[in-house]
């Protein structure tokens, strides 16, 4: 690689991590690039450090310095690939084609088909995703808070059945009784990106960039097809749409390939099992085409269901049943998910909280 082109590289990787809250004037990209050309690019892991050294003084910026190294430097798919060697196949076949649908359902191999180069949802879409994970969290109450609320049932409070009993003299007629409200909720997002979910790619990039808004800490997202790869780093290093965008198409080998639900599921479940708890409320948002073993799925959303405290299945758009169709698999998620919704229903607010349970106290 040339030194001007290093260079160009080097500034445009500080300004990367000025849009990304990371403050680095002039002068250390100055420093920064005269030590990218004394390391070089042969070991990212020195010029991750040079660079760390040079650009970020605040250690509690490293993580998100590593994370946007990763993304920029060696690429997002190298950064949070899964252990072990995978196989990425080009196809190339006539448009519409039986193979062509075939692939797309599912396929042996990773067939990628490209990336996600397509615009994200208009501003009040966008609003209306924000909106329906918001509802979600509120509503689905899964975690105990500090406040305590009156109940008939639960736990004596004994300040409330004080304060209760200055009205009659000091005499407790009655004990009042209260529990912890149930307030919080983390949304556990997983997103089918394979080729059959091509047309509402958009619509993913849309509930990745909602889930900015949320708190840290509060949402966890992943992008699965033939294999499963966690986007929270991704989502939480984006300092906008644009970026997110960015990030997101990096990931190589993922974009438009076949569908494994099952061994994704079971992929989550093994290796990412700290973020399965029953606080945790679970989004699938897939149109469940998969030609895999349907006790092995069964199995495998069962367990989900079983970790998390509540299972939501969002299709693109509402199969019509008598027609043939939904794919046999919708009819194992049916059984597993607590609730299926297609993405109008999500979008629209008012239907999602009748369908919604109120668990929250």
């Amino acid at each position: 690689m040339q030194a001007v082109g290093l260079e160009e590289r080097v500034v445009e990787f500080a300004r990367l991590l000025r849009e990304n809250g990371i403050r680095c004037t002039v002068a250390e990209s100055i420093d920064a690039a005269l030590a990218a050309s004394l390391v070089g690019t042969e070991d990212l892991e020195r010029l991750k450090q040079a660079l760390r050294a040079a650009l970020a003084k605040d250690p509690g910026r490293h993580r998100l310095f590593d994370y946007l190294f990763d993304v920029y430097w060696r690429g997002a798919w190298t950064a949070i690939q899964v252990p072990g060697r995978r196989v990425a196949v080009k196809v190339e076949v006539e448009a519409g084609s039986p193979v062509e649908r075939f692939l797309s359902i599912y396929s042996p191999v990773d067939a990628s088909w490209g990336e996600p180069g397509v615009d994200l949802p208009s501003p009040s879409q966008a609003r209306a995703l924000y909106r329906s994970l918001v509802l979600l969290r509120r509503r689905l109450g899964l975690e105990e808070g500090r406040r305590r609320v009156p109940r008939r049932r639960g736990m004596i409070d004994f300040r409330r059945s004080m304060r209760r009993s200055l009205r009659t003299f000091g005499e407790t007629v009655r004990l009042a009784r209260s529990s912890r409200k149930r307030s919080k909720t983390d949304i556990l997002v997983l997103l089918d990106v394979s080729n059959s979910m091509k047309d509402y790619w958009p619509w993913i990039l849309g509930i990745l960039n909602s889930l900015r808004r949320l708190p840290p800490g509060s949402y966890e997202a992943f992008l699965f097809s033939t294999r499963l790869v966690r986007a929270t780093p991704l989502v939480e290093a984006a300092g906008g749409a644009e970026d997110l965008r960015r990030f997101v198409s990096r990931v190589e080998g993922l974009w438009g390939s076949g569908t494994r639900i099952s061994q994704s599921v079971e992929e989550l479940l093994e290796n990412y099992g700290p973020t399965l708890h029953r606080g945790a409320a679970a989004l699938v948002f897939s149109d469940g085409w998969d030609l895999g073993d349907l006790r092995q799925l069964e199995a495998a959303l069962a367990e989900l269901r079983r970790r998390v405290g509540f299972l939501v299945w969002v299709t693109p758009e509402s199969p019509r049943r008598d027609a043939g169709g939904e794919p046999s698999t919708m009819r194992v998620i049916r059984r597993q998910a607590h609730l299926t919704i297609d993405l109008e229903t999500l979008l629209n607010t008012r239907k999602l909280l009748r369908l919604l349970p109120r668990l929250t106290g």
